[in-house]
């Protein structure tokens, strides 16, 4: 083999243990805190594509960050369509420590105490408004919406408005 095919053959094997090495090396780290949780990727108990390259959650996910964003938003409406059915209601949230803390109110019905939990990435529901809800769910947040499944409900999704 002469000089130069072994000077190019030996290129070829560097560049591919280079990229191969590149690929490796950009696999996500998990913190103790999402593993305690079980979170090893945020939002990954229902995150994803589907095979027709659907967002399950519609860009949601479970990170303090982004239910943080939600929060810095003040009124949502909510839906939660069950069926031809859709429920319509309104929340108003105040930042806080935590996330964020406000009222629900579904049509006449009296409004309810509601918070968005970001450190355990929850949504809490119940009792009267200024009270802390005891009801918690997991959610699911973006800059503009969070979503829900309250116990013995359907997927609320409530949107910035």
């Amino acid at each position: 083999m002469t000089e130069a095919r072994r000077c190019v053959a030996v290129s070829s094997a560097l560049g591919a243990a280079l990229l191969a090495l590149a690929a490796t090396g950009c696999a996500p780290e998990s913190s103790a805190d999402d593993v305690r949780r079980g979170r090893e990727d945020e939002g990954a108990e229902d995150a994803g594509l589907t095979e027709a390259g659907v967002d399950r959650n519609g860009g949601r996910d479970t990170s303090a960050a982004s239910c943080f964003a939600a929060c810095q938003n003040t009124a949502f409406t909510c839906q939660a369509k069950n069926g031809s059915r859709t429920t319509v209601s309104e929340a108003e949230l105040t930042l806080d420590a935590t996330g964020c803390t406000g009222s629900l109110k579904q049509g006449t019905a009296a409004a309810v105490a509601l918070r968005l939990d970001c450190a355990e990435a929850q949504v809490c529901i119940g009792g009267a408004p200024g009270t802390t809800p005891s009801d918690c769910v997991d959610a699911t947040f973006s800059a503009f919406t969070y979503g829900y499944t309250p116990s013995g409900g359907v997927l609320t999704v409530c949107t910035r408005n």
